[in-house]
């Protein structure tokens, strides 16, 4: 009797066990470990990549199937593989879709051949009422960790490892964040994502959930039309003296000066260069570039148009030209990153690039200037940053780009030359060149660099024609080069 009853209370204690289990792992918070290998291009040898590296990091379980991360932490991987809490075992995830204007990225597992249009949205309930936090990371050792933190502010911030910019909250917090994609709660419910975390502040930037739902939402409605962009640089206008000579009389409040309109394949945009918007979909613009956000209060006008609009929708503008005010229609458009004079190229796609006779040419990006780290403004070449600053978003004619000549790769052939680097070229083989398409169709005529024209440089430099195509087969050798050129991204 002794014998069963011991049996039967083994049996018992082993179910209470396993419904206790079930019961946590039901409550437990949905964040995964992300690790990713990933490899770069070198910056300086395009034509070859870096050695491949590792980042660690977290992501928010929005289904057993289906992941959500930071674009950042996914950013030219060659492997992504998921670890739970407490599990040992790694499980390997495919990436669906990132999009770096917005820093997020969707990974699914492996093994799952579920749709994202089975995820269920998280509804949004956070706002600027919202203050308490909880931020859950996974440790070294597999155990959860769950920090608490305080919401200090919100505004349009760009992001710590891009140019773009979002609402993203300050969260105070006192967990040492060891990566990017953890998730946020206040309350029992998704408040959003960390996408980094300034240990020397112990603050982390968070992106709300109303970004995730809209960005998951998006993913479940191909083709995916992202974000839309105003699609116009601007400046504060704040200067009494100016606001009279642009026509601002002392009644009219608001308004910014339009500095240059970025070019767009889809939408339509009617401003001009020293317009000044005073509206944008009915919504005063003040002369700062804030509006009044019912939700989130005083932000820039970039979040009026990311939280309302998408690509292709239309809005008015209202603007005062030459004196004169106008209203128009504007035809929104996701920002594209290839129309700008310097592309960003955030993300770090493969870039053109051509060798010919040591020569190395390529098109200037802002991934290319920003690899020398945060002085990169104090390593490169002054007048290439310059154009960077100044001159990023305003290509004079449709297609150009900034032609440079990044490096010599020391050669019999280029001797004397061996010293230039980072130069504007201006053209090759006596005919002008807007882009590196331009570039290839004028070697391509004249099989080969037989004569290049530099900004600053009043006599072209030129190669020996006859001894190219032994020089460039040398060089390949040489450098390890396996091909002299591939087309701009």
């Amino acid at each position: 009797m002794n014998k069963h009853l011991t049996v039967l209370l083994v049996i018992t204690l082993f179910r209470l066990a396993c419904a206790s289990m079930a019961a946590s792992t039901a409550t437990e918070p949905p964040v995964v470990e992300v690790l990713v290998s990933y490899q770069e291009y070198d910056a300086g040898a395009p034509w070859q990549s870096n050695p491949t590296q590792s980042r660690r990091g977290f992501g928010l379980l929005m289904d057993p199937s289906y992941i959500v991360t930071t674009e950042v932490m996914v950013r030219n991987q060659t492997l992504i593989e998921i670890r739970r809490p407490r599990a040992g075992r790694k499980e390997t995830a495919t990436l669906i879709l990132a999009d770096p204007q917005i820093n997020l990225a969707l990974l699914r597992m492996a093994n799952s051949t579920n749709e994202p249009s089975a995820i269920a949205v998280p509804e949004p309930s956070i706002d600027t009422e919202t203050v308490a936090a909880e931020i859950v990371q996974i440790g070294a050792n597999g155990e959860l960790q769950i920090g608490r933190g305080r919401i200090a502010q919100w505004k349009v911030s760009p992001f710590a490892e891009s140019p773009y910019s979002a609402l993203l909250a300050l969260i105070l917090t006192d967990l040492n964040i060891d990566g990017s994609g953890a998730p946020v709660f206040s309350k029992g419910e998704l408040a959003g994502l960390v996408v980094s975390y300034d240990a020397s502040t112990r603050s982390a930037s968070m992106l709300p959930v109303q970004t995730i739902t809209r960005f998951i939402r998006d993913v479940q409605q191909p083709p995916y039309l992202g974000f839309a962009s105003g699609g116009f640089a601007w400046k504060p206008m704040v200067d009494q003296t100016k606001r009279r000579f642009f026509g601002l009389l002392s009644d009219t409040t608001g308004g910014i000066q339009v500095t240059g309109v970025l070019q767009t394949k889809t939408g339509r945009n009617p401003l001009l260069p020293n317009d000044i918007v005073l509206e944008l979909g009915g919504v005063a613009i003040d002369e700062q570039g804030y509006y009044e956000d019912p939700n989130w209060g005083r932000l820039y006008f970039s979040h009026l148009i990311h939280k309302r609009y998408s690509p292709g929708d239309t809005i008015t503008v209202k603007f005062i030209r030459d004196r004169q005010m106008m209203t128009e229609d504007m035809v929104l458009s996701r920002h594209d990153d290839t129309a700008l004079l310097i592309p960003e190229n955030a993300e770090g796609s493969p870039e053109g690039y051509l060798v010919d006779g040591g020569f190395v040419i390529r098109e200037l990006t802002g991934q290319m200037l920003k690899s020398g780290g945060a002085q990169w403004t104090t390593r490169t070449e002054p007048r290439l940053a310059h154009l960077y600053l100044t001159r990023q978003n305003t290509p004079e004619k449709p297609g150009e780009r900034v032609v440079i000549l990044s490096a010599v790769l020391p050669d019999p052939i280029n001797i004397g030359y061996q010293h230039l680097r980072s130069i504007v070229v201006d053209s090759v083989n006596g005919t002008p060149v807007l882009n590196l398409k331009e570039v290839f169709a004028a070697v391509d005529r004249e099989r080969g660099i037989h004569r290049l024209g530099l900004a600053g440089i009043e006599v072209d430099i030129a190669l020996d024609a006859a001894a190219l195509p032994t020089a460039n087969q040398r060089i390949a050798n040489q450098y390890r080069i396996p091909s002299l050129r591939r087309p701009a991204f």
